[in-house]
């Protein structure tokens, strides 16, 4: 992890990745290792995937760009895992001066405990963790939901994402970190006429509409 390279529809450029992102990214990868999970899968749900990084290359400065996002506000990563994706996020509204509070929502206990014990003091005290089931949650607090298509069954994905688009708050970003925001089978470019696409340079995000009056 030497490198970032950004895609998308702009010439290729090489990002160097914050030192403080790459010690994260060892300490996760450490996890990974121990615990063998890669390949395995739970009741319906995605155990431990490392998130593709490099497609949130300047994605608060984007959204930031285009008026998207407050200067203060609530981020919430669905299935949060050990973080690194969101961290990674979460660094790059610092750089900006952001004052955000991040949640991170995650049923698995080892996830939450390795998260506890080796990788909350990165944070800052910024990062609240939810223990518990993603259809659990509400999630209209946030002015950004994160998620790595957090289940594996396209049933249980589609009722997670039609949970959230409807609970989200008017103007609020969904981003999916699968399929360069798109999420499994592209689903959400169908999914429901409340959320907008919004191209930034070759990533997805949606942006929940206002409700006509």
């Amino acid at each position: 992890m030497s490198e970032r390279k950004t895609l998308g529809l702009s010439p290729l450029i090489i990002v160097e990745p914050n030192p403080i992102l790459i010690e994260y990214y060892q300490k996760a990868k450490e996890f990974e290792i121990r615990e063998m999970l890669v390949s395995k899968v739970g009741d319906g749900e995605w155990l431990y995937i490392q998130s593709n990084i490099d497609q949130n290359i300047f994605l608060i400065k984007k959204l930031e760009d285009l008026g998207l996002i407050p200067n203060s506000g609530k981020i919430c990563d669905c299935g949060i895992g050990l973080g690194t994706a969101i961290f990674d996020i979460y660094l790059q509204s610092k750089d900006l001066g952001k004052e955000y509070s991040f949640i991170g929502i995650e049923k698995q206990t080892n996830y939450v405990d390795y998260l506890n014990e080796s990788l909350l003091s990165f944070w800052n005290e910024d990062l609240e963790i939810i223990s518990g089931d993603l259809m659990e949650q509400r999630y209209g607090e946030y002015d950004i939901v994160y998620c790595y298509t957090p289940f594996r069954d396209v049933d249980k994905l589609s009722n997670f994402y039609l949970k959230v688009i409807s609970e989200m708050s008017e103007g609020s970003i969904l981003i999916e970190n699968k399929n360069w925001g798109l999420g499994e089978g592209e689903i959400l470019s169908t999914i429901s006429e409340d959320i907008s696409p919004i191209d930034l340079d070759g990533l997805t995000v949606f942006q929940k509409k206002s409700v006509s009056k």
